[in-house]
């Protein structure tokens, strides 16, 4: 009977050291979580926007007399349709362009705590091709006129964000092109300081669309863009993910494809 004791504690004796083991090993495989020096972590990554989505910006909705006003405060003079352009060496004078409102949004750009409204506008110059046109960002506060800069690009804004937390926002500008049937959209991050528009973050090509086109190969890319939030007084951290897609029947979504994860190729300015 002590024999079988003795064999029985053994046994369990055994038993735990076997699981002790286990357990300490365990342990040692497991990275534990830890922020950088840098107070980034890969943990904390978001979704900045997904372009898969291949939403267009949104235009303004600005009824003709808001618009007339906007306009007015902006530009001294200005023609209303691209039938009234001049021809000629006089398509440069003064008053000949035809501006549109591309987009709008509420926020607070210039300064911290201020209400104010952004407007993205398409110059339209009657000398220029519209493709090319200038494109300016206005600023207005409590309905004065507060900031007038040129735009970088402008088929529309995406979205507005304050990433870094100082209360001001910046805004996801969007622009595309199409040739032979391809189409290609390209995104900017922006913000204000004081007087002047800083580019963020130039995402460069975001989305293309091949399937109009008489290439062999046709399909669809697009970018998923995420951030690093930052920790106080630092720029925010993006990555890319990049995917691709055949080109869809109508009426059906793309079926993507992601391919090898790369970082934002460009630099913070």
């Amino acid at each position: 009977m002590r024999a079988v004791t003795c064999l029985a504690a053994f046994m369990l004796l055994r038993l735990a050291i076997v699981v002790w083991f286990v357990l300490a090993l365990a342990g040692c495989q497991r990275e534990a979580y830890s922020r950088s020096n840098s107070g980034f972590s890969s943990l904390d990554k978001q979704v900045f926007y997904d372009f898969r989505s291949h939403e267009p910006a949104a235009d303004s909705k600005l009824d003709p007399a808001n618009t007339r006003k906007i306009l007015s405060a902006v530009f001294p003079a200005y023609l209303s349709a691209m039938r009234a352009c001049k021809a000629g060496p006089e398509a440069n004078q003064p008053g000949q362009i035809v501006p549109t409102i591309r987009g709008a949004a509420e926020g607070s750009f210039t300064a911290a705590g201020l209400q104010q409204t952004v407007y993205l506008i398409d110059v339209g110059e009657c000398s220029r091709d519209p493709v090319v046109s200038t494109r300016r960002l206005v600023v207005f506060s409590a309905g004065a006129l507060t900031a007038n800069v040129e735009a970088p690009l402008g088929a529309g804004i995406l979205r507005t964000y304050d990433l870094n937390g100082d209360g001001k926002n910046e805004l996801l500008l969007q622009d595309g092109r199409t040739g032979q049937g391809e189409l290609i959209e390209i995104a900017k991050l922006v913000e204000f300081d004081k007087d002047k528009l800083v580019i963020v973050e130039d995402f460069g090509q975001i989305y293309d669309d091949t399937c109009d086109t008489d290439l062999p190969s046709k399909s669809i890319g697009a970018s998923v863009v995420y951030y690093l939030p930052p920790p106080a007084g630092q720029k925010a951290r993006f990555t890319l993910e990049l995917y691709r897609a055949p080109c869809p029947a109508k009426g059906r979504q793309p079926q993507w494809k992601r391919s090898a994860p790369q970082p934002s190729k460009a630099k913070p300015q």
